[in-house]
């Protein structure tokens, strides 16, 4: 998803994948660089679905070796204002042979401030014991999505509570890839977190999570209604305007109901930290 193959770099990676058959690490002024080249074989046509699953869609579905260039150069905790940015490169050699990049990306932050662009994978929750890793739409079985993301990256305090009411949140628009019904789909996610309590001892968090896939091309509707006017309608959740198709079919959905797929989610979690 979202590939650029190129074929220098291609050669490259797989020729790194037959000499390098191990994972390497390295770290330097507060940035890391990684290597891992991974081998999956199995006696059947496909991987086993635990041997692929939760691998953020780098793993191909049949006998495949593939090496993994990582780089993150990361925030300094010294710095109020500060940036970061990295990347890791595929190369694959399989049924399909492709070099890519699966995750991109550049963030600013100021104090718990941050705004990042590019594709990322999700940061893991529950030390990984979650099969969703708390979200019902973002997946660690594909590829990250290219986002674009304003966030609280911690809790900040409700003035006059002494620190017992706090919140964060995060707002996010998306681009979808091409490989659906719909092509050019919008993403957009909100979400909004309470917690009652300090960090240690019992606290409780309350949560909501809003995502909405609008816009696009459709090959039954064309284009889709998109644009600021169509942003404000998903943001809020209202009613749109009718869809008129090429052949003057006219749907009365979007007006009726409300504009673009949206889905919700709930949480309550409650937490004791000593």
């Amino acid at each position: 998803m979202f590939a650029r193959s190129y074929s220098f770099v291609k050669f490259v990676l797989i020729l790194v994948v037959v000499l390098l058959p191990f994972s390497s690490f390295a770290q330097f002024k507060g940035s890391k660089l990684g290597v891992t080249s991974i081998s999956s074989v199995s006696t059947e046509k496909e991987i086993p679905f635990w041997l692929q699953s939760n691998k953020n869609g780098i793993i191909q579905n049949n006998n495949s070796q593939l090496v993994k260039l990582d780089f993150v150069k990361g925030f300094s905790n010294e710095s109020l204002f500060d940036y970061s940015y990295g990347f890791n490169l595929i190369g694959a050699l399989g049924e399909k042979n492709e070099a890519y990049f699966n995750e991109y990306f550049a963030k600013l932050k100021f104090q718990k401030m941050q705004l990042s662009i590019g594709a990322e994978r999700p940061n893991e929750r529950f030390d990984g014991l979650s099969a969703t890793n708390g979200s019902i739409i973002f997946s660690g079985n594909a590829s990250p999505i290219p986002m674009l993301t304003g966030r609280l990256t911690d809790f900040v305090d409700v003035p006059f509570t002494r620190g017992y009411l706090s919140f964060k949140g995060s707002i996010s628009h998306g681009w979808m890839s091409n490989e659906r019904y719909v092509q050019d789909t919008y993403l957009h996610h909100k979400n909004l977190y309470v917690k009652l309590g300090k960090d240690e001892g019992f606290s409780l968090t309350a949560g909501v999570e809003h995502y909405a896939f609008w816009a696009g091309n459709s090959p039954k509707w064309g284009s889709l209604q998109s644009g600021l006017k169509a942003y404000k309608e998903v943001f809020f959740v209202d009613s749109g305007d009718p869809i008129v198709a090429s052949d003057g079919t006219v749907s009365e959905n979007e007006s009726i109901w409300k504009l673009g797929d949206h889905k919700g989610q709930n949480s309550l979690e409650l937490s004791y930290s000593n």
